[in-house]
């Protein structure tokens, strides 16, 4: 287990960002944390961190435009020095406006050395739920003032708040499907009526029930594939800008990809479903008598 020490500050050194100043103990945090860092190796981090060094979230370090060998301002109720940046961490706390220094950095330029949170870390999988158990216990009995949240409940939070809304848009999704069908029915429909003594003529000079209905057929797969394609582009287009918001307001570091495959099978079945909202359309179309078309006013 390691001490760290958390502190909100209203304005991260180097800028006015709002943020956390985050302290830890270089020989003790690399066995509670696996995190990777930019721009250098774990150990090369933790050392420079002892040395007196910096850690800067990958959305602040990007928010001030420094990386790792460029120096940082820190300045405290004890004093001020200026500190080399040894790495850069993609972190989403604080939506990545994070500092992090060493305890004896915290305690020598801010004067803070008490403990906020401590990190534990089971030493295998199947001691996790024996130690969760255990501290739970003791928190429960010492210190009810404190309050244990482990890294699968936070990433448990998250995924759930990104499924909740990939729900709602599925919804979406569902009544935009019934709601394009119905309008393509109803477009087809109605072109059947606008042209009842086309389809007429057709009939009269010979065009079979299969033409008429193989041009119904033709008319839906050119409306269902125009709306697949338009709808693709859209949704890449309110995906690409809905997952630069969330990056930016509280997840950092999602990734945008594009599901290729998903994207494939999603043409495919607009074209199926359009095929399928032509057949009475089509089977109307291709059941009107020649004669009483052609007289239709």
């Amino acid at each position: 287990m390691t001490p760290r020490r958390v502190v909100y500050m209203s304005s991260l050194p180097g800028g006015d960002a709002q943020g956390l100043l985050v302290a830890v103990d270089p020989a003790a945090w690399p066995r509670v944390d696996d995190s990777e860092y930019e721009g250098a190796s774990t150990e090369e981090v933790m050392a420079g961190l002892a040395a007196g060094g910096v850690v800067l979230g990958k959305g602040y370090a990007d928010n001030i435009g420094l990386g790792v060998g460029d120096e940082l301002s820190l300045r405290g109720a004890s004093g001020g020095r200026r500190a080399p940046i040894v790495g850069i961490l993609d972190t989403f706390e604080a939506s990545g406006n994070e500092v992090m220094v060493s305890l004896r950095t915290m305690e020598r330029v801010y004067g803070i050395g008490t403990d906020s949170q401590l990190a534990i870390a089971a030493r295998s999988d199947a001691d996790r739920r024996a130690l969760s158990t255990k501290v739970n216990r003791l928190i429960e009995r010492d210190y009810p003032n404190l309050e244990t949240v482990s890294n699968v409940e936070v990433k448990r939070k998250y995924e759930d708040e990104i499924n909740q809304q990939f729900a709602f848009f599925n919804a979406i999704i569902g009544i935009a499907v019934i709601v394009g069908l119905l309008g393509i029915v109803n477009t087809l429909s109605m072109s059947v009526i606008e042209r009842t003594r086309e389809i007429g003529v057709l009939r009269a000079l010979g065009g079979s029930r299969w033409r008429i209905r193989r041009m119904m057929l033709d008319e839906s797969l050119l409306i269902s594939l125009a709306g697949a394609l338009v709808g693709i582009a859209a949704g890449i287009l309110i995906a690409v800008v809905w997952i630069i918001a969330v990056r930016e307001s509280s997840l950092v570091g999602l990734e945008i990809r594009f599901p290729v495959t998903t994207l494939i099978v999603i043409g495919i079945l607009g074209v199926v479903l359009g095929a399928l909202a032509a057949i009475l359309p089509a089977r109307r179309a291709a059941g009107l008598d020649p004669l009483q078309a052609l007289t239709y006013e």
